[in-house]
């Protein structure tokens, strides 16, 4: 519903919008930017000056003192309270704008979907309310660097400063066949998308550990997939906001979420086989 406010040769749309208690009229005369912060900050302590200073001209006869202290402090009262209002409304738009720049305490994970016939399916999701920005994805497989290692034990071995520039380079050659980098960009509030395409594992138990990094921080994350007795794989996961700074001999991490289906669980009656214990 819709009526107009007549002003000289002028015409205002006045909307009718449905509130809690009914239908509530709202001028559209002001630009976009005239915000209830603003409001509070700059009109509502104009108002009470202009009735604190309208007071000054009250007649001081013994009739009306009581009036003027009224007016006076009803003026005073409405500076006081749009300047504090409006503070705390401008300090929530700055803490938004932060956050909506940055990512704030938002993160991101990745998710095992399906199985094709030569692939499994992954994608990455942001179930924060945020936008995250300059998101990449570095998977190691975990199994395929335990096969390395059990097939060099000689070489894990040896300390760093003793290794020759060939083997050095045959190591580099390793963590390329266990490691796929993936630049994923930025991620909108509650959207998924596809993501990666994993080989089919040979294991009953692939594992692989996921570092990720965004604008507002470094996240870690470890997935569990199992395969079950139709041939399909079950996942599991954890991910943790990671530290790349050690503190007192060890890196912080912060627990941020956990999903262990109880068809997962069933497998592992005795506890989850994960493989960093997080502090």
């Amino acid at each position: 519903m819709a009526s107009y406010l007549f002003v000289g040769a002028r015409a205002f749309k006045i909307a009718l919008i449905p509130g809690g208690d009914g239908m509530r009229p709202f001028l559209l005369l002001f630009p976009r930017w005239f915000t209830t912060g603003l409001f509070l900050t700059a009109v509502l302590p104009f108002v009470g000056g202009l009735i604190s200073g309208a007071s000054l001209f009250l007649s001081d006869s013994t009739s009306k003192p009581q009036r003027k202290r009224n007016w006076v402090l009803l003026g005073s009262l409405l500076c006081i309270v749009g300047a504090l209002v409006g503070a705390i409304l401008q300090g929530k738009d700055s803490y938004d704008l932060w956050a909506v720049s940055t990512g704030d305490g938002g993160y991101c994970y990745l998710s095992y979907m399906m199985k094709t016939s030569n692939a499994l399916k992954f994608t990455i999701s942001n179930d924060g309310e945020y936008p995250l920005y300059d998101v990449t994805l570095e998977i190691t497989d975990l199994n395929r660097w335990d096969e390395i290692k059990s097939q060099h034990p000689e070489v894990f071995k040896q300390s760093e400063s003793l290794l020759t520039n060939e083997l050095a380079d045959e190591m580099v050659d390793w963590q390329k066949q266990t490691k796929v980098d993936l630049v994923v960009g930025n991620i909108r509030p509650d959207e998924s998308r596809w993501l990666w395409d994993a080989p089919i594992p040979k294991d009953e138990l692939q594992r692989y550990f996921i570092s990720i990094w965004a604008r507002n921080g470094y996240f870690e994350q470890e997935v569990l997939l199992r395969k079950q007795d139709n041939g399909s794989f079950i996942a599991a996961f954890r991910l943790w906001r990671g530290s790349l700074r050690e503190v007192n001999g060890k890196f912080k991490s912060q627990f941020l979420k956990e999903e262990v289906p109880d068809d997962f669980r069933h497998y592992y009656p005795t506890g989850i086989p994960w493989v960093r214990n997080i502090p």
